[in-house]
């Protein structure tokens, strides 16, 4: 497994499309397709040869496929969920490192100045470096 981690715009933006897909009712259509397709496998409300044959060959197949899939969006929904309380992790500490670097950039003029004073002192003194 890669130790490589990358979060694009694109990936944020991807992360975002997939929840508003998700949450905008995506599954509710799923679960009402389900409703209506155990409805129709009830002989008492549709019976026939087309009926049985919904029933025995179609619908169960259908029916899994559609409780899988309503797993599979649950689980996405979820890695969703952690990708985004990680971006927020590292959203805060990408803010922690960029004021360490701005303090150490502060830090390094500082004493840069400070050498450069020392230095023109030396010079002026006719100290030498040997």
């Amino acid at each position: 497994m890669s130790d490589r981690v990358l979060s694009s715009q694109s990936a944020k933006d991807s992360i975002q499309k997939i929840q508003t897909i998700i949450t905008s009712g995506l599954t509710d259509q799923i679960k009402a397709l389900d409703t209506e397709g155990r409805n129709l496998s009830e002989p008492n409300v549709w019976d026939g040869p087309l009926a049985t044959t919904f029933r025995s060959d179609t619908w169960p197949s259908t029916h899994q496929s559609l409780q899988n899939t309503l797993t599979k969006l649950t689980e996405l929904n979820n890695l969703k969920t952690q990708a985004q309380a990680k971006q927020a992790e590292w959203d805060s500490q990408k803010d922690k490192v960029q004021a360490s670097l701005d303090q150490a950039e502060a830090d390094y003029q500082a004493r840069s100045a400070e050498l450069a004073a020392i230095d023109a002192a030396n010079r002026a003194s006719g100290a030498s470096y040997v």
